[in-house]
């Protein structure tokens, strides 16, 4: 072969080669049409975050040919929207990307992207988009999306609350298919060993008892490592345990030969092994609560006549005295009550405005006051010592710990991740 051809074709490999070696060092350059769109704002920070920390981004005007490969929400990228699902959400399925800002991030584009005009119910994600917003470049450019970038940051980060609480909480949680009883004390996680898969429960956090109902609708108490069978469900069944005060009782919703059409709310004194009755009407007793003072709240359940309506009204009752008082008269289904520590303000969970959202009452005039909104079913109120208000958001197939203050401000609250379904929130 002629040496000048063998040359030739041995410069020619060596600038292959170094091409080659050029192209890996430099990373992707991803382009998408002109403007930037939130969407598409939070597929680069999904990349630049998990994928390819040097990653180059910018905008062209429309029309202008991008690779497919490197393209972001445009009409044959694989990172695109579609009516079913998100730019966003097409990327955390291609980079399998798993972590708890990306789980809170979805939900609200996907309500901002694929239902916009339901954004109005739902604060968290009007306020996100009103943060964002005018972070996004207008113009065509390179590298000008860190400041989006840093807000996404901020977003998942600082403002948002740990599980640093001040008191214990405890709920039941859906881990490794099966429900579990969880308690969080000084930012350690503890799971309660049960014989059978909790329904309700209730813990005991002094003397650290737990009482919970058994899939076969028994009543077991858990002390000292070991379980006891309280109550067996021969005639009647039970449901949703409260200790006492003192911890020396245990209340329970006693369903009348197994039916939830007539209960009672009775009281099983743990030292005498005995029962009381505690509440009896001629209809429905749920939710049983015990206040730090040792008042009995709850819940009735009652049909109106003529109309075939339900409504349930929170009601309260002086143990001592033995006089019972209706609290609630809204008409509709309000359940799940707790009161603060000082004793002044009811807080549980209404229907009142069409989606189950958590209220607030004074116990002293009788005010309420709605404190969550939204197209969500937020449930089980749970009040700490210093008068935070946390409960349980259904939103999206999901379950998530929320916060609220008394202006309305609601916040998520960290959590491991694998607790995607909770229920029971309950605080000592």
């Amino acid at each position: 072969m002629d040496k000048s051809i063998i040359t030739k074709f041995l410069i020619i490999f060596f600038c292959l080669s170094l091409l080659g070696v050029a192209e890996k060092g430099f990373s992707a350059h991803y382009k998408t049409d002109r403007p930037w769109e939130i969407d598409s704002v939070l597929v680069a920070w999904l990349i630049k975050h998990y994928v390819d920390k040097d990653a180059v981004f910018s905008s062209v005007p429309r029309g202008e040919h991008i690779k497919k490969e490197f393209s972001i929400n445009t009409p044959y990228s694989p990172l695109r929207r579609s009516a079913r699902c998100s730019a966003f959400d097409a990327g955390v399925r291609i980079y399998k990307v798993k972590s708890q800002c990306v789980e809170k991030i979805r939900p609200l584009i996907r309500l901002l992207e694929i239902t916009s005009w339901r954004k109005h119910e739902y604060p968290e994600a009007l306020k996100f988009e009103q943060g964002l917003m005018p972070l996004i470049p207008l113009d065509p450019g390179i590298e000008n999306l860190e400041k989006a970038f840093l807000y996404i940051d901020s977003y998942c980060g600082s403002d948002e609350p740990s599980m640093n609480f001040l008191d214990p909480v405890s709920f039941i949680a859906l881990i490794d298919k099966c429900w579990k009883i969880v308690i969080i004390q000084n930012n350690l996680v503890t799971i309660i060993k049960t014989q059978q898969e909790p329904r309700t429960f209730d813990h005991e956090y002094s003397s650290k008892k737990t009482v919970y109902i058994g899939s076969d609708k028994s009543v077991r108490l858990i002390e000292n490592g070991k379980e006891h069978l309280l109550l067996s469900p021969k005639q009647h069944a039970y449901t949703q345990p409260a200790f006492s005060a003192d911890g020396k009782s245990i209340y329970l919703v006693k369903l009348i030969n197994g039916n939830s059409i007539n209960t009672d709310i009775i009281c099983l004194h743990l030292e005498s092994n005995t029962l009381t009755t505690v509440v009896k009407q001629r209809s429905t007793q749920l939710d049983p609560y015990i206040s730090a003072k040792g008042k009995l709240y709850y819940s009735n359940v009652s049909c109106v006549d003529g109309r075939g309506k339900i409504i349930q009204e929170i009601w309260y009752k002086n143990i001592t005295a033995n006089n019972a008082k209706q609290l609630t008269l809204l008409n509709s289904l309000s359940h799940q009550p707790v009161v603060n520590k000082k004793n002044n303000h009811l807080f549980f969970s209404s229907n009142r405005k069409g989606y189950y959202h958590i209220w607030m009452m004074s116990l002293d005039g009788g005010k309420y006051k709605q404190l969550t909104t939204g197209a969500v079913a937020d449930s089980f109120p749970a009040v700490q010592s210093d008068g935070t208000v946390f409960f349980i958001r259904a939103l999206h197939g999901r379950n998530f710990l929320m916060k609220v203050d008394e202006n309305g401000m609601v916040q998520e609250v960290k959590l491991p991740e694998q607790y995607t379904k909770i229920r029971e929130l309950k605080v000592n």
